[in-house]
């Protein structure tokens, strides 16, 4: 919602406080049924800064006033007190994170094999229950996790890494992506 021009952002404000706005045309729409929710990733900087002394960073909780004090640097404050709630979303953990690549590396086998039938990988799928633990599986992991991002990565890297094996394993019927 962040990176919507300032006027989006001033038609939701009236939406939200009147239930209607006019286009440029003289029409009316009406929101007074609608459920509006907007995203957006402004303040995640300030939400998962380092913490002063050992280990990692802890947990952030933030009451309403302080989410609104947050949001206010983003955001009119007209805006967000149109809003019921304000909700903030934890970063995914490494281990949600695993199972996202694997989710990807089977969209991606299914595929190649929906156009290429001829192709075989191992694994042909991997069970999210049970990931691999293949050195390779675990070095995308480590490569690509960041837990500001969220799964995001996951696809371009997956992609990548399948990418370079057909390549380094050059043109044949079966490829071995990873071991179990």
């Amino acid at each position: 919602f962040e990176k919507a021009h300032p006027d989006i952002q001033r038609l939701f404000m009236q939406a939200l406080d009147e239930g209607t706005f006019t286009t440029n045309r003289n029409k009316t729409v009406d929101f007074s049924r609608a459920i509006i929710i907007a995203t957006t990733n402004a303040g995640i900087g300030e939400m998962s800064e380092k913490t002063v002394g050992f280990g990692a960073p802890q947990k952030k909780e933030y009451n309403a006033r302080q989410a609104m004090s947050l949001m206010s640097k983003y955001f009119p404050i007209e805006l967000l007190n149109r809003f019921q709630n304000i909700v903030f979303f934890d970063s995914i953990s490494k281990p949600e994170y695993r199972q996202i690549l694997a989710i990807k590396y089977n969209q991606l086998i299914q595929s190649i094999q929906n156009n290429r039938q001829n192709l075989t990988f191992t694994p042909e799928k991997i069970d999210i229950n049970q990931l691999p633990s293949d050195e390779a599986f675990e070095q995308l992991v480590e490569e690509s996790y960041d837990p500001l991002l969220n799964g995001r990565p996951a696809e371009r890297i997956m992609q990548k890494h399948i990418e370079n094996k057909i390549l380094d394993q050059g043109l044949q019927q079966s490829y071995t992506i990873f071991q179990n």
